[in-house]
């Protein structure tokens, strides 16, 4: 692997080009296009530290990592089978697998997974509002029922799967699209081989609680 002693660290620069994962970023002085040349000749590399590896052959580069843009659609059961839950539900959230056709009806996304922990974002607007003018509450229901399942998900081993059996919500205050963006936080509270329980809550960016809810799901060999 070729190095250079030019490499630095710059915590902001002029962004030039994307590949993958990663965003190429460069000074003013540089010519983005080197990258890709280099790229093409097989030269370039992702490394373990974005923020402090380069080219070779190029003297004054930074890298750092940028989010995918998100994709819509199904992951096929074989593919799911070669993952953990964890894994899975990582993917979904950096953008290197799809997420469901829901949210992109609903306009969330899987912003945060560990083991245990999964958040869940939106921002509401108009396209949400019930009759009388709120959110209806189906988004909140649904971005609960998302980051507590998926919470469990992210326990799983490979070849094992959930559903969801029951969940229950509250809905404690009023969402409209004033309210700007909401956070769905998803925490297991027990997992066991054939039942995992969690809860939720969503909160607005003031950190008050607008909704929370439990769920149980089912734990199975997939």
């Amino acid at each position: 692997m070729p190095t250079n002693n030019n490499i630095q660290k710059r915590p902001e620069c002029l962004l030039l080009a994307q590949s993958g994962n990663y965003a190429v970023e460069s000074d003013v002085r540089s010519v983005g296009g080197l990258f890709s040349l280099c790229l093409d000749s097989g030269i370039g590399w992702r490394a373990p530290d974005p923020c402090t590896h380069t080219c070779g052959s190029i003297s004054r580069l930074w890298v750092k990592p940028m989010p995918c843009r998100k994709t819509y659609g199904t992951v096929n059961a074989d593919s799911q089978k070669e993952m953990s839950g964890l894994e899975f539900v990582q993917g979904l959230a950096d953008g290197t697998l799809p997420l469901n056709k829901m949210a992109e009806t609903l306009g969330y996304d899987v912003t945060e997974a560990a083991s245990g922990r999964v958040v869940i974002t939106a921002k509401p607007n108009g396209t949400h509002l019930n009759p009388t003018g709120t959110v209806h509450g189906g988004l909140a229901a649904t971005m609960l029922d998302s980051c507590m399942g998926l919470a469990i998900h992210s326990t799983l081993d490979k070849g094992v799967g959930s559903t969801t059996l029951e969940f229950k919500i509250s809905l404690l205050r009023p969402i409209t699209p004033e309210t700007g963006l909401i956070k769905a936080e998803g925490i297991v509270l027990s997992r066991g081989r054939r039942v995992g329980t969690a809860e939720g809550r969503i909160t607005d960016h003031q950190g008050r609680l607008l909704a929370h809810g439990t769920t149980t799901c089912l734990i199975f060999e997939s």
